[in-house]
């Protein structure tokens, strides 16, 4: 069966016909997701700070600052005020991405 694209747009349904909750989804929550070889943290202030400002300071990582809304930071003290500000943050909601491997946080990231 072809369906037009306004028949699906105006319909309650997705494409194969079952129905959508059109409800706004559950709000996120601090909790980590366990990955194969990262895992997403609630991001944390003062157990991830070291590791992250450490990867923050990377020479072969120095171009991402041009796409970033904030950084780069000249000191510590700029970065903790950050990422304290993004740890308390509840809307974007901040994990950390920690590798597995070595327990470290390697970059965050919101939604």
């Amino acid at each position: 069966m072809i369906r037009l694209v306004s028949d699906i747009a105006s319909s309650p349904s997705t494409s194969d016909g079952f129905p959508v909750d059109p409800s706004p989804a559950a709000r996120p929550g601090r909790r980590i997701v366990e990955g194969h070889t990262i895992s997403l943290c609630p991001l944390d202030a003062i157990a991830h700070g070291e590791s992250l400002f450490n990867a923050s300071r990377d020479p072969a990582l120095a171009a991402l600052w041009h796409y970033l809304p904030y950084g780069p930071f000249v000191d510590r003290t700029s970065f903790d005020v950050d990422l304290a500000a993004k740890a308390a943050s509840a809307d974007p909601l901040y994990s950390a991405i920690v590798e597995r491997a070595s327990g470290d946080a390697a970059g965050s990231g919101g939604l």
